[in-house]
């Protein structure tokens, strides 16, 4: 009895064995993502609270929304498409609008 354990549990193991190479294992592919931080500050480097700052893509698809808070930044993420780029608009009452565009790469 012992033996007929012995060869089943053996038998077992070596089915297993050579099924492993069978199995896929695909490991978890994230996006590549792009992180954008945003301080808005005066000509003087004080910071500007309430400025509203509005992250576009090229079809001027909002992205992202936000308001600037004193000594923080706004931060912004948002997958990578390197196919086209990116617009940001602040603007804040007192002071001329600011657009920059940027190009994100993988």
């Amino acid at each position: 009895m012992k033996i007929l354990r012995h060869v089943l549990v053996l038998g077992a193991v070596v089915c297993c064995w050579l099924s492993l190479p069978l199995v896929k294992a695909y490991g978890q592919v994230l996006a590549p993502t792009s992180y954008l931080f945003v301080e808005v500050k005066d000509t003087e480097g004080k910071s500007v609270t309430d400025a509203s700052i509005t992250v576009s893509d090229a079809n001027e698809k909002q992205i992202n929304v936000g308001i600037s808070h004193y000594d923080k930044r706004f931060d912004v993420r948002f997958p990578i498409r390197p196919d086209h780029h990116y617009n940001v608009l602040i603007s804040s009452a007192g002071y001329l609008p600011s657009e920059h565009v940027f190009f994100a790469e993988d």
